[in-house]
């Protein structure tokens, strides 16, 4: 193998590990870790494949680089799709959550505040108004946080009524 080819195979393993190790920053930086195991695997599994075509089948590495570069160019797509039905599992998981609380504590003030954050997550928003309304109601206060929220969802009611 020449140098010129030796350094293109470094140039592309590196581009090609750009998806798994972007993938699992994004997953690390998220407190739930969901899907480490699956980023460290998919990351290990690029590695393998990439590393037996340099050497076993250099045309099938290159065919295997161009696809590795296709993926990186939809990576903000594709990562931003999965990252949003993740975030909106866990806030479906959190609104069972914070719904046994209120049942316990009808006037919890922070599980009326949450709940308007999960049910927004979802784009469930006339639930989060009135969630966001109701913490409002019970302690102005601590809420105020909340107030950009509020106007938020009911922005994003309206352009998804239009």
């Amino acid at each position: 193998m020449g140098f010129l080819t030796a350094m293109m195979a470094i140039l592309l393993l590196v581009a090609g590990l750009i998806i798994p190790l972007r993938w699992l920053l994004r997953v690390w930086m998220d407190e739930r870790a969901v899907g480490a195991p699956l980023a460290i695997g998919a990351l290990f599994a690029h590695v393998a494949i990439f590393m037996t075509l340099t050497f076993f089948f250099t045309l099938g590495a290159v065919i295997y680089s161009g696809l590795i570069l296709l993926l990186i160019g939809a990576s903000p797509y594709l990562t931003g799709r999965l990252y949003r039905r993740a975030a909106t599992r866990m806030a479906e998981e959190d609104i069972v959550k914070y719904q046994r609380l209120l049942q316990r504590d009808p006037n919890h003030t922070a599980a009326h505040a949450a709940l308007g954050d999960a049910y927004l997550t979802c784009a469930r928003y006339d639930e989060a108004i009135a969630e966001y309304e109701r913490a409002l109601e019970l302690d102005p206060h601590y809420c105020r946080g909340e107030i950009p929220k509020l106007r938020r969802a009911r922005r994003m009611k309206e352009a998804n009524e239009r």
